[in-house]
């Protein structure tokens, strides 16, 4: 009891009540600033690794055009081990339209979401987020000779 009047004798008076308010107010919104200062840094750095995560997906399609072609794991290796030496990438894969792999790497079976429409993909997608990982896929796409040297003009 005596411990009970002993901290709240400051608030006895009304100056006392006052500064205990203010305090508190103080206090209250340099933690609510802390907690929202947290979030935001935390949702801009999920949406910068998602971003290089599509670039990565983005840059493993464009190599992997030649392996899809000619149906060689030789092809596909190099650019795999490239995109397998990111430190957050824990597995990587050149699968066929139907979903069957040419080539995979990483420490588990890495397999291709059933529902997935291969034929709507257009560009690099984030296609399943979960707390322990983001699952990216991009479609491998040949472009036209047109597309490829625009200056040219053909004879």
């Amino acid at each position: 009891m005596k411990l009970l009047t002993l901290i709240l004798k400051p608030f006895a008076s009304f100056r006392g009540r006052i500064l205990g308010i203010v305090s508190l107010g103080i206090i209250s919104l340099a933690l609510t600033a802390s907690v929202t200062a947290a979030l935001v840094t935390g949702y801009r750095a999920a949406e910068q690794m998602v971003a290089q995560g599509l670039r990565i997906v983005e840059t493993l399609s464009e190599q992997s055009v030649l392996s899809l072609l000619y149906e060689s794991e030789a092809n596909a290796k190099k650019p795999l081990e490239a995109i397998m030496s990111f430190p957050d990438v824990v597995q990587a894969g050149v699968f066929y339209r139907d979903h069957s792999p040419l080539l995979t790497t990483g420490n588990q079976h890495l397999q291709l979401p059933e529902h997935l429409a291969v034929d709507t993909l257009k560009k690099a997608t984030l296609v399943k987020d979960t707390n322990q990982a983001w699952h990216f896929v991009a479609p491998v796409l040949v472009r036209q000779q047109g597309e490829l040297y625009p200056d040219e003009t053909s004879f």
